[in-house]
């Protein structure tokens, strides 16, 4: 593993407890865990969990 995938799986772990544990933006999870936009959040999500961030919150929702 790369250092940056490493440094990439640390900050997608965060951002995917801020999806389900806050109500914070895409925008502003992205920048709290240190991508630039949601987009780029949202494509590593989708690149390496294979969900959206739609499908990640609503696991909040279905427990």
């Amino acid at each position: 593993m790369s250092p940056k995938d490493f440094a990439d799986d640390i900050r997608l772990e965060r951002a995917v407890y801020l999806l389900r544990a806050t109500t914070l933006t895409v925008d502003a999870i992205a920048s709290e865990v240190g991508y630039l936009s949601g987009g780029a959040l949202r494509a590593l999500i989708r690149r390496r969990r294979g969900l959206s961030v739609a499908e990640i919150r609503g696991v909040r929702a279905a427990r």
